[in-house]
């Protein structure tokens, strides 16, 4: 069984300018969620997946540079862009990220793949459950993102890849991922999870990320350290509390 984590990636922000190159630790963005999603022991690769628009060529000579395995589609279908890199990789299960989560975290994504194989789901995810804002992963069994990319006729969802899969719950076996085991003894206040915001998509946003990874100092830090060091320094936890996330409203 191949294991293939998809990062999908574009120049085009509208709120923080080629937000996937800027640099954390010294290290363009983009570079910084490949290398913590490849400590993941479970995944046999990481591939980024960007459009075939000439503005995001920047991000396939850095992909290329830094020998990360790239492929080129629609912008706005990215169901398309993720089947056909799932279909060129020859992945029998699909991890998904965006290049703006620089928390992704290893450990995690093991876990959910884990609780994915066990359940034999179709589809599962961390949606609903108390976690930080951008830490996000879902595990895609490939016949499942393949029904959807011939079922699918909505453009807004196609945009988003998964809307389809996690509205038919009548078609595909739906997991849902709780917090890990060991996240819930070590945590101490699992409510207040879901108040941390750690998607990068403001300026806000990538001072309270860069100040917590210069912290660290490093990228080996679990997710779990970084949300009780956050939750113990509320002056940077804060600096992003009042932007207000873009809203999908076709999922659920």
């Amino acid at each position: 069984m191949k294991i293939v984590h998809i990062i999908q990636a574009r120049m085009g922000s509208t709120r923080l300018k080629d937000k996937v190159l800027l640099p954390i630790l010294g290290k363009p963005m983009l570079q910084v969620v490949v290398e913590r999603a490849r400590k993941a022991k479970r995944l046999n690769e990481v591939v980024v997946a960007t459009t075939t628009l000439a503005q995001d060529d920047p991000i396939v000579a850095l992909a290329q540079s830094l020998k990360i395995p790239v492929l080129r589609g629609s912008e706005n279908d990215c169901l398309d862009r993720y089947y056909q890199t799932m279909q060129q990789f020859g992945a029998d299960v699909v991890v998904r990220a965006t290049s703006d989560n620089t928390f992704v975290d290893a450990g995690l994504i093991d876990w959910g793949i884990g609780e994915f194989l066990a359940a034999k789901a179709d589809h599962a995810d961390t949606w609903t459950d108390p976690l930080p804002l951008g830490l996000r992963i879902e595990v895609i069994r490939a016949e499942t993102l393949a029904q959807a990319w011939r079922e699918d006729n909505n453009p807004s969802w196609r945009e988003h890849v998964t809307p389809y899969i996690i509205n038919h719950p009548e078609k595909f076996h739906l997991l849902k991922l709780g917090v890990p085991p060991v996240a819930r003894a070590t945590l101490h206040d699992t409510a207040n999870f879901g108040a941390l915001r750690w998607s990068v998509d403001t300026a806000e946003d990538y001072a309270m990320t860069t100040r917590t990874f210069e912290h660290f100092g490093n990228l080996d830090f679990a997710w779990r350290e970084a949300a009780e060091w956050l939750m113990a320094h509320p002056e940077v936890a804060s600096i992003n509390q009042n932007v207000q996330q873009k809203l999908h409203m076709f999922v659920r």
